[in-house]
């Protein structure tokens, strides 16, 4: 059953070419009868296990600014240079708060106990 879902989910994003015509994970989950969290787990293991790289996601922001928040199937080579920058913003961004929240760890172990560790 989940074998053909997700074929039919990989179908929807595939008619969505472009970010233009980006579509929800609870938009898709509603036609395939599903939750957005079932529906997000297959487009990761679409992507990722099976090869499917020209699923994108929009978010609304900067990368692809004026397009409706979702997943959508890449029609240039450039959509695809666009999202990959995106992904390299977000690994910094999370290098960065991984290594604040392991100093913050750090400075907390080392308090007195029953005292907050302040940053300095």
């Amino acid at each position: 059953m989940i074998g053909h879902r997700k074929e039919l989910i990989l179908r929807i994003v595939r008619d969505r070419l472009g970010p233009e015509r980006a579509i929800t994970a609870r938009e898709i989950g509603e036609l395939v009868g599903l939750d957005d969290r079932s529906v997000r787990q297959i487009i990761r293991e679409l992507i990722v296990a099976e090869g499917q790289g020209e699923i994108l996601a929009s978010n609304g922001h900067e990368a692809f600014k004026g397009c409706p928040m979702g997943y959508f199937w890449a029609a240039t080579r450039a959509q695809c240079e666009t999202y990959y920058d995106v992904l390299v913003s977000r690994r910094e961004d999370i290098t960065q708060r991984m290594d604040a929240a392991w100093k913050a760890r750090n400075r907390l172990t080392r308090a007195p106990k029953g005292q907050i560790g302040l940053g300095v």
